[in-house]
């Protein structure tokens, strides 16, 4: 009869579990007990005692040391074969055998089962609400409470090391910090480095580590999370800690500030702002739309944090400089501090705090500032200031070059600023009308940064050659990117020859250039690093293979519909390119050729340029050869026009042999081109049967 009753717990306790899971399932909780070694691994613990035989309470019991995977987070088994030794407990406690009490862990708030799993999740089953237990209590720097989950282990392992490293519960024993927001322990310690450094100007020595923690939580933590009290701030935010909103008061600023343009952009940041919320807080909806509006309303956000900290910038420097962000003084002084550096070890001497000020100030911040009202970037960027842009340009650089492992100028990150804005040389609506309104300003075209992308094949520094014949005309730089498209530790040496002759190459010619190694499909790799250069150069295998593409394969086609870039392709060998010849039909991406063609030919001295058309199409050629030598004459540019009755792919092959051209330029892939017949086969026919580099215009 007992067992009998035992086993009907049993089966009632896997159907709870059961359902549970599947509401669980839908609602995207977690339904798993907490792991002790897990919880061990990510919390470090400061000591232990054995508190004895306690009465606790099992709802607080969330975890276990070796049988988390048996049980749910209501210790209801999950698991069949956990019945016998789950039932033999149930028979137990209805014949009413004492069973000794279990034995459990107490950390934080919470407690893990070292011994009694199964009595556990039968007291459980049955209601009870308490159960005798020997208790060893470990004591740890962070809150664990029972609604801490798996997921919620990382935030307190990021905690704990902020709370480790700072010691700051030695010096404020009823310090409250505590994070749920996930990966923003890094911005608690800049935060201290920051006010770390503006307490070294203030006292005019190096603070310890201490000290500035300290003088931290004391200064600037305290005076900011009561402010937020004070404003009551917290009833909003619900499921957020004092610690997240000390955190997020100044990332609404941010986003207000990184959107571009007008009013309409603010509304786009609250938008944003709005649904950051939603996904790290229960919040959601109108109490979502509530808080937003609370930060918009809240100026004294501005006022307290950076006030304090641009008076202290202006009292070290004697600079008057206006940012909108908390914490740009502090990456200010940062900057002057490696100028100071850099001038020392140029000089050979140590350089006064004064005198970097004032070099810094000239050679760096007003370059800068220059550079931002030639690029007219405050424009796009109407809630930023100078300095915000002249940081933002420089960390943009810092961060580019790192991921790229290519030098990225200062001028190169400002244009990205503004979305290479001034690179759009081509536009209007598709048609092939040749009546169509040609854009009447000439194309300040130069290819400064050029993408030299090569393979395992010492052949494909071709492209290098040619790119170098670019790069001294324009006073260029070259970035290579050398692709692996899998690692084997055995062509290790290869890849280093490989990028150490390219770089000699370059070094030769006194042109910059640096090569990046990457790992992945080619095309995709080539296509995600354009946006920051002017110009592919790509090695085209000579012949080409049956498919007609470059020995990237059908990459190429990828690569013309999505880079954006113009993309030159090198066979055999390089040329000087002095005699271009322009295939021209009229279409918006050919229009965009003869824009290129233009600028070439406007900047690269010794040059002359052959525009041809096909008579083999609706639109008679003549109209079209009037139409680019009217664009040309306006330019002061001469050419010699041909008309061909031949197919395209022929009209283009036989005018460049007939005229002795070294680089012939044509449109990409475009839905009415007539270089794009049968899925590209012109472009293919091209590429298959040219001996010499062809750049095409995407």
């Amino acid at each position: 009869m007992y067992e009998h009753r035992a086993r009907a717990d049993f089966s009632r306790a896997r159907r709870r579990a059961f359902w549970q899971g599947v509401r669980k399932w839908f609602s995207g909780e977690s339904d798993a007990l907490l792991p002790f070694d897990q919880v061990r691994a990510a919390i470090p613990i400061k000591g232990q005692r054995y508190r004895g035989l306690r009465s606790i309470p099992i709802d607080q019991i969330v975890g276990s040391m070796g049988r988390y995977h048996e049980f749910n987070r209501a210790f209801l088994p999950i698991q069949d074969h956990t019945e016998d030794r789950w039932v033999n407990i149930g028979r137990a406690h209805y014949q009413q055998v004492s069973l000794p009490p279990i034995e459990v862990y107490k950390v934080g708030e919470v407690y893990f089962v070292k011994d009694g799993n199964h009595r556990v999740s039968f007291a459980r089953q049955i209601g009870m609400d308490q159960l005798d237990a020997y208790v060893t209590e470990i004591d740890i720097p962070v809150r664990l409470t029972a609604k801490t989950s798996i997921a919620d282990l990382e935030i307190k392992q990021e905690t704990s090391e902020f709370l480790e490293k700072t010691g700051i519960m030695t010096f404020f024993p009823d310090a409250e910090i505590e994070l749920t927001l996930k990966g923003e322990v890094g911005r608690l310690f800049e935060h201290v480095d920051t006010h770390r450094y503006y307490l070294g100007l203030k006292t005019g020595r190096e603070p310890t580590y201490e000290e500035a923690v300290r003088s931290w939580y004391r200064e600037v933590y305290l005076p900011l999370t009561a402010e937020i009290e004070k404003e009551g701030l917290a009833a909003h935010f619900r499921g957020l800690t004092k610690t997240d909103l000390y955190l997020l008061v100044s990332e609404y600023q941010w986003l207000l500030r990184e959107v571009y343009a007008d009013e309409a952009s603010r509304e786009e940041a609250d938008r944003r702002f709005t649904e950051t919320l939603a996904k790290i807080s229960p919040a959601a909806g109108e109490p979502a739309r509530q808080i937003t509006r609370t930060l918009q309303n809240a100026p004294w956000l501005d006022a307290f944090i950076l006030e304090q900290e641009q008076a202290e910038f202006q009292r070290t420097t004697g600079l008057d400089l206006n940012a909108t962000v908390p914490g740009a003084y502090a990456k200010l002084v940062r900057h002057i501090q490696d100028h100071r550096w850099i001038l020392g070890v140029e000089q050979d001497r140590e350089v006064p705090w004064s005198e970097s000020i004032a070099s810094w100030y000239e050679n760096a911040y007003l370059s800068a500032r220059v550079l931002i009202e030639e690029l007219d970037i405050l424009s796009h960027f109407p809630n930023r200031t100078e300095t915000d842009l002249y940081l933002w340009i420089y960390d943009h650089r810092q961060q580019l070059s790192e991921q790229l492992s290519w030098e990225i100028s200062v001028e190169t990150a400002a244009e990205n600023l503004v979305g290479h804005a001034r690179e759009e040389t081509g536009g209007g609506q598709p048609s092939g009308d040749a009546s169509r309104p040609m854009r009447s300003d000439a194309p300040q075209l130069l290819f400064v940064d050029i993408l030299v992308p090569f393979g395992d094949d010492p052949e494909d520094l071709v492209a290098l050659d040619q790119a170098l014949v670019v790069a001294q005309r324009n006073s260029g730089r070259i970035h290579g990117l050398h692709v692996i498209t899998a690692h084997d530790p055995g062509d290790d040496d290869l890849h280093e020859s490989l990028k150490t002759e390219f770089e000699r190459r370059c070094e030769s010619l006194e042109i910059p250039g640096r090569v990046a190694m990457d790992t992945g499909k080619i095309a995709r790799t080539i296509a995600e690093r354009s946006g920051w250069v002017d110009l592919i150069v790509l090695p085209l295998s000579h012949p080409p293979s049956g498919a007609g593409l470059t020995r990237f394969g059908s990459g190429l086609r990828y690569l013309l519909h999505r880079t954006g870039r113009p993309v030159l392709t090198v066979p055999g060998k390089a040329t000087a390119l002095q005699k271009l010849l322009l295939a021209y039909d009229g279409s918006p991406l050919a229009d965009g050729a003869l824009y290129l063609a233009t600028g070439l030919m406007s900047f690269w001295e010794d040059t002359e340029l052959v525009v041809v058309t096909s008579g083999k199409r609706k639109k008679p050629s003549a109209n079209l050869l009037s139409r680019a030598q009217g664009f040309l004459d306006s330019h002061e540019i001469h050419a010699t026009y041909v008309r061909s009755g031949d197919p395209v792919p022929d009209a283009i092959l036989g005018t460049a042999s007939r005229f002795g051209s070294d680089l012939i330029i044509m449109g990409g892939y475009g839905n009415r081109s007539i270089f794009e017949l049968a899925h590209g086969s012109t472009i293919e026919a091209v590429l298959q049967g040219s001996g010499i580099p062809i750049l095409i215009r995407t």
